[in-house]
This record gives C-alpha cells, sequence and structure tokens, in this order.
C-alpha cells in the first residue's frame, strides 16, 4: 500500500514547483510515521551518514533548527536519492536548495498547502495541476504518460 500512494503522491507533486520536496518529505511520513513523530530525537548534523549528508548539504546550516522528526524524513528521503533517475536528481536538488532558501515561516506555510491540497479530491487535484501548468511559462501539461493512473 504504501509504494503505491508514494507513487501517486510523487506523481501528482511534480508539477507543483516545492511540490516534489515535500512528496519526498510526506512519503518518508507514510513510510515511518509510526517510527518517527515530529517529537522525535534530533540527529546532530555530524550523526548523518556522508551519503545523505552531501544529498542535503544546502540544510547544513539550518539542521539544528529543523526539528527531529522533520529531520528523520529528509534523512529517508535522502537515503533514496541514489535509486532516482538522473533528472529526478536534479529536481530534487534544486527542490531542496529552493526549500533551504525559505523562512522558516514560509516553510510551515508550504508544509500546510500541501496538506491541504493533498486533502482535496483528486479531480480538484488534477484542476490545479492543469491550471498551474497553463501558469508556468514554456511548459507543457504534463503528458498522460507522466500522469498518475486515476
Amino acid at each position: 500500500m504504501g509504494k503505491g500512494i508514494c507513487t501517486l503522491v510523487a506523481a501528482k507533486a511534480k508539477t507543483l514547483g516545492v511540490g516534489l520536496l515535500l512528496a519526498c518529505l510526506s512519503t518518508a511520513w507514510l513510510a515511518h510515521a509510526q517510527k518517527s513523530p515530529e517529537t522525535a530525537k534530533p540527529v546532530a548534523w555530524a550523526k548523518v551518514p556522508a551519503p545523505e549528508r552531501k544529498v542535503l548539504s544546502v540544510l547544513e546550516k539550518d539542521w539544528d533548527q529543523i526539528t527531529g522528526g522533520q529531520q528523520r524524513k529528509l534523512l529517508s528521503a535522502a537515503k533514496g536519492f541514489d535509486k532516482l533517475m538522473p533528472i529526478q536528481q536534479q529536481r530534487f536538488q534544486e527542490r531542496i536548495a529552493d526549500w533551504a532558501k525559505l523562512t522558516p515561516e514560509a516553510r510551515k506555510a508550504a508544509r500546510e498547502k500541501y496538506k491541504d491540497l493533498a486533502a482535496l479530491p483528486y479531480e480538484k487535484q488534477d484542476a490545479i495541476r492543469e491550471r498551474w501548468n497553463d501558469t508556468k511559462p514554456g511548459s507543457t501539461p504534463a503528458s498522460p504518460a507522466t500522469s498518475p493512473a486515476k
């Protein structure tokens, strides 16, 4: 069940700006919700394994301000980085860099917005995605091959 949800979340979030990163975080949360609640003990940057540290390096200066649960979500997402295709790796790096530039307030607002969007029925999410694609300069709507199955 988890992989299907993860695949669907990742496919839906592809066109939503910082959405890919949020999808990864949410995916990690779905997989580890029982194991790493928001009250989880923080992980010291020095204790982060080298491969994950490399992927998350743009967050190093803010690492201590990120809650333990969020750190664990990021670590979980970073663990799967090597399994992504090169374009997905590039997109992940771009999204995480964008995320690192946000203020804590903007991050919180983005998380809340994502939760609100994820709670919408699929048809409304699809309509929002189509409007988003129509407003992005130089973009084309997602092809059926990249759109999630309904």
